[in-house]
């Protein structure tokens, strides 16, 4: 109910019991009560009334903090995502030092180290000290006694252009298709 039909209820009630008593059928005592009954019902719809609407603006801000939560949510993985480097293989040569071309397409590497597993006996980056976005470098890989199937795994360290540490674990097979050779695996934790 609006709350001017509910006054105008009021009014009326309140009218009709002032007739009643001047008509001497209330007494001063009921005409009080009766008119604090009435003021109490009033009084309770509109705070029913105001519950009801703070429910749903309560409703609105949890969704209105919700959305924010995930915009924030995706901006953090955008800009993680913005913070690092994404090597990509674009050729090389074999032997028994292997030299793998790669471009960044990610963010600027700084003072970057390679360290490879057992198949490996030596891996640096050329240059190591500066990868900017785009820049073309090679990753130096000395196999070992037995260079193996031509396979090995290898972690890439920077730093990147905010001075935060970070790592990429990468794959290398020279076996497989240019395009399949170098892929990051997922870093184990």
């Amino acid at each position: 109910m609006s709350t001017k039909v509910i006054l105008l209820g009021v009014f009326v009630v309140m009218l009709g019991l002032c007739l009643l008593r001047v008509f001497s059928y209330l007494t001063t005592s009921d005409l009080i009560l009766s008119f604090t009954a009435l003021i109490l019902l009033w009084y309770t719809n509109e705070t029913h009334l105001q519950r009801v609407q703070t429910s749903q603006q309560n409703d609105l801000m949890a969704k209105q903090l919700e959305i924010m939560r995930d915009s924030f949510i995706l901006d953090q993985a955008k800009l993680r995502s913005s913070l690092e480097p994404i090597l990509s293989y674009d050729g090389g040569m074999s032997g028994a030092i292997e030299t793998i071309h790669v471009v960044n397409r990610g963010t600027t590497m700084r003072d970057v180290t390679i360290v490879g597993d057992e198949n490996v006996s030596n891996a640096r980056m050329d240059p190591y000290n500066f990868v900017g976005p785009s820049d073309r470098v090679k990753i130096l890989l000395t196999w070992g006694t037995l260079p193996g199937e031509g396979i090995c795994n290898f972690i890439v360290e920077y730093s990147n252009i905010l001075g935060g540490r970070g790592s990429k674990h990468y794959r290398f097979n020279r076996n497989l298709d240019p395009s399949a050779r170098l892929v990051e695996r997922p870093t184990t934790g």
